[in-house]
């Protein structure tokens, strides 16, 4: 097994799962059960403990659309939004951690397992980097009279003090495989880069309460709202160290 088929899996496991999510799980905070993980290491992790890092919170979120009385964005039928901290380390750990599984990483040659861990670092940001990257994930069934359809071209963080923090960069990311497309269904996913230090202090702290993130369609100086997230900071601990 090569690089290159480690890594096709690895988009199409990562786009699958996200975009199951509004449907797998509500919003719903984790029973200690379902927060197992916490007392395993990451290598022993099961499908079970990975599903449950990417699907609950506290490093995803699940979107509402923008009130229709103060945005101009159009109706849409059965909208979803899921948002998750990718640069968190137990997200990439659980992402990665499901592509060891399917691919019987315990079983591989010792080539074959340098292969996969230089894909696996080269996957994604470096957890504690100086970039912190938010993956949004929007699947909707249009309605017919809607003018547009797509993710919302802006994003933006408001800080537990108020304070808006503004994109970096934003990628957008081809159609996950093995969805449904037309011309009624849209399903498309952006990466989201924040900076990690803003006014010479760290984007979050633990003391903070909480962090929103807002997508939308900015116009001019308004922003029209299209959904958001909050999550709870004390909640993003993982091995005694704050992860987003």
């Amino acid at each position: 097994m090569g690089c290159t088929r480690v890594k096709l899996q690895g988009y199409l496991v990562l786009g699958m799962i996200l975009a199951l999510a509004p449907e797998l799980c509500p919003q719903t905070t984790p029973s200690p059960a379902e927060k197992s993980w916490a007392n395993k290491n990451w290598t022993q992790w099961t499908r079970e403990d990975c599903i449950s890092i990417l699907l609950l919170p506290p490093w995803t979120g699940y979107g509402s659309r923008g009130d229709s009385r103060t945005s101009s964005i159009p109706v849409f039928y059965s909208t979803h939004f899921s948002i998750h901290w990718l640069s968190s380390r137990p997200v990439q750990q659980a992402l990665i951690r499901l592509k060891q599984i399917d691919n019987q990483y315990e079983e591989m040659a010792d080539a074959e397992k340098a292969s996969f861990d230089a894909w696996a670092l080269g996957e994604f940001p470096p957890p504690g980097g100086d970039r912190v990257m938010v993956r949004v994930d929007e699947r909707s069934f249009l309605s017919p009279l809607a003018g547009f359809g797509g993710l919302p071209y802006d994003a933006l963080l408001v800080l537990g003090d108020g304070r808006i923090v503004l994109p970096q960069e934003i990628r957008r990311q081809p159609a996950p495989q093995g969805q449904p497309s037309g011309r009624m269904w849209v399903h498309q996913q952006i990466d989201v880069f924040f900076p990690r230090v803003v006014d010479g202090a760290a984007l979050l702290k633990a003391g903070d309460t909480k962090v929103t993130v807002v997508v939308g369609r900015r116009s001019g100086a308004s922003f029209q709202v299209a959904a958001r997230a909050e999550f709870k900071v004390a909640d993003m601990i993982y091995n005694g160290k704050l992860e987003y």
